[in-house]
């Protein structure tokens, strides 16, 4: 429990920061609704922000050319990058203040 706030410090100075920052908008909005996903269900992702299966093919094939998604398993899609979901979560939090 005492690790991982400074984990997840390292991760966001050194480097989720940077990859945050070169995202569209639509792309942060489609990683916030992945990190909202309670089954990484496309299906369910694409609900979430009403966007039709065309538009979101390019938004996924976007983030995954960018290391950031996994789109092995038919239908879904998760986060490759350790505790990205996390600091996603946070950088809406924080947004919201």
């Amino acid at each position: 429990d005492e690790i991982l706030p400074i984990y997840d410090q390292i991760l966001r100075e050194s480097s989720y920061e940077k990859l945050w920052s070169e995202l569209s908008d639509t792309d942060r909005l489609v990683c916030k609704a992945i990190a909202d996903s309670p089954d990484d269900l496309v299906k369910t992702i694409r609900q979430q922000i009403n966007i039709s299966s065309q538009k979101f093919s390019v938004y996924r094939n976007r983030l995954k050319e960018k290391g950031l998604i996994d789109t092995s398993r038919f239908g879904k899609v998760s986060f490759i990058l350790p505790r990205f979901k996390e600091f996603i979560i946070l950088q809406y939090e924080l947004d919201a203040l």
